[in-house]
């Protein structure tokens, strides 16, 4: 659809545009940020101490997990604990913890009777006998119950490979629940995070909404050649703002998860932030300058510090101000949102 013949119409597209496009820096920033604290790690281990602190029986599960297991393998560095934790590998994980338990093993003695040739199996029924009642045991023991009564027998006797891979699921599928709710948690901490920094840029290269919806108005060859570079653009701009959506507290693919050795895996998570980001700031910058758009840090906020007069001064920085306000609220949804709007506008413009 050709917007231009709806001048009003075509300013706000092109404004929405602009803060997909500035939603994307944003993102790569906060992304920095986050690589160099290893802060989704550190937020996974945060939320699942929390969730997996037994005090009935006195420990965490969670410390044990990371101490011990499939899990600890995948980190070199405690002060940067993992979050590439598949379900599968917690399962295998906390099923084997269970099992570990030194007291678990002081307290049932050699001659405990599960019923189980299979010795994971066999310590986790030890532990859910020996352990105090707690959240984390009830979850382990309804999931094995679970488990046994959807393997049924084999040759009168429990199918224990059955059992097995049904306890795995059904641990596996709390821990893609647990998952989906600290996503959220980490969504909410993230939009506050990418709303601060967002408006530290905006100060920094003059990214005012209100200051660039007046721009684009008043020159509508430039809101059209905005519009006209997202529409060529489409596809690679989504790509990239889905390969920068920093909302994500999982965020390595799980197939490939296992392919790769630690200091490969490192070298990718590297250049896989740092090349797009360079190219695309690049491509910003030409597009800035193609456009006339008046923002960069030729156009910075702190330039126009004090040159206003005093009966307009007020007037001027508080619609500057509610200006980056907005910037920054609408760079809080991430890129992505904004790539959906855009969307969105498009197929019901058809």
């Amino acid at each position: 659809m050709n917007f231009s013949s709806f001048p009003f119409f075509s300013t706000a597209v092109a404004v929405i545009v602009t803060w997909a496009l500035f939603a994307i820096l944003c993102s790569f920033v906060h992304e920095a940020i986050v690589q160099v604290l290893a802060e989704r790690g550190r937020f996974m281990k945060m939320y699942l101490s929390k969730q997996l602190k037994d005090l009935p029986n006195g420990f965490n599960w969670a410390s044990l997990l990371y101490m011990n297991g499939p899990v600890s393998l995948l980190t070199r560095d405690p002060a940067k604990p993992t979050n590439d934790i598949s379900p599968r590998r917690f399962a295998e994980s906390i099923v084997l913890t269970a099992g570990e338990i030194h007291a678990v093993k002081m307290k049932a003695g050699a001659n405990f009777q599960s019923g189980y040739s299979n010795p994971v199996l066999h310590n986790l029924k030890m532990a859910l006998a020996v352990l105090h009642p707690s959240d984390v045991t009830l979850l382990l023991r309804n999931c094995l119950s679970s488990a046994e009564a959807k393997a049924g027998s084999l040759n009168g006797k429990p199918d224990e490979a059955a059992v097995y891979n049904h306890l795995l699921q059904n641990v596996e599928d709390w821990f893609s629940d647990f998952t989906g709710r600290m996503t959220l948690w980490y969504k909410k901490k993230t939009r506050k995070r990418l709303f601060l920094i967002a408006a530290v840029i905006s100060c920094i290269i003059n990214l005012d909404s209100i200051n660039v919806f007046s721009f684009y108005r008043d020159n509508p060859v430039a809101a059209t050649a905005m519009i006209d570079y997202y529409q060529k653009n489409q596809a690679s701009l989504e790509a990239l703002a889905a390969r920068a959506d920093t909302m994500k507290v999982i965020v390595v693919d799980e197939k490939q998860r296992d392919s790769v050795t630690m200091s490969v895996k490192k070298y990718a998570e590297s250049i896989k932030l740092t090349q797009p980001a360079d190219s695309f700031l690049k491509e910003m910058k030409n597009l800035q300058k193609s456009l006339a758009l008046p923002v960069g840090t030729d156009h910075s906020i702190l330039q126009e510090w004090g040159q206003k007069k005093e009966t307009d001064g007020f007037i001027f920085w508080f619609w500057k101000l509610l200006g980056i306000v907005i910037t920054g609220f609408t760079a809080s949804f991430g890129a992505p949102f904004w790539f959906d709007v855009l969307r969105k506008i498009y197929s019901r413009s058809k």
